[in-house]
């Protein structure tokens, strides 16, 4: 339990994370409106969601084996932060994701180790460094999101 207390109270800046990442996610779905139609039920909308992850396995195969949901998920933060000007720290997505620092730590390096993103060490704190996509993992991302957007358009 003594692993989680961090977590469960949350100090002002992993709370200013944990805002700036729902801001960044609200910014980018903003434009989002609820669907009223009848046809989308919860086996399509599975249905759809495992497509999804076969779409991003496949894509991801040559660098990962399979890549878990954590991984991607720090993708999609990376290229929102990207998208907004907000730079994201491992601190800011392991507070965004619930998950434990020395955790998301260890995520991170394997995903700088595998080639997708890198990190810039903040000369203010050398303790923060800003993480980015790499142009291999911007494009892997790109390509498998918009592989994602063409079956959601089918959907």
């Amino acid at each position: 339990m003594c692993q989680h207390k961090d977590l469960v109270s949350l100090d002002a800046d992993i709370a200013d994370s944990i805002d700036s990442s729902f801001e960044r996610v609200k910014l980018s779905t903003s434009k989002l409106t609820d669907d009223k139609r009848s046809d989308i039920t919860p086996s399509r909308i599975a249905a759809f969601l495992l497509k999804s992850r076969a779409i991003r396995s496949d894509q991801f195969r040559e660098i990962i084996s399979d890549i878990d949901d954590v991984s991607w998920h720090i993708l999609l933060d990376l290229t929102v932060a990207a998208s907004s000007g907000h730079p994201a720290t491992a601190h800011d997505l392991s507070a965004a994701h619930n998950v434990p620092r020395s955790i998301m730590d260890r995520y991170v390096e394997y995903l700088i180790r595998v080639g997708l993103i890198d990190k810039n060490i903040d000369a203010k704190d050398d303790k923060r460094a800003a993480l980015k996509l790499t142009a291999s993992g911007d494009e892997l991302t790109s390509r498998t999101l918009q592989k994602i957007s063409r079956e959601l358009a089918n959907f």
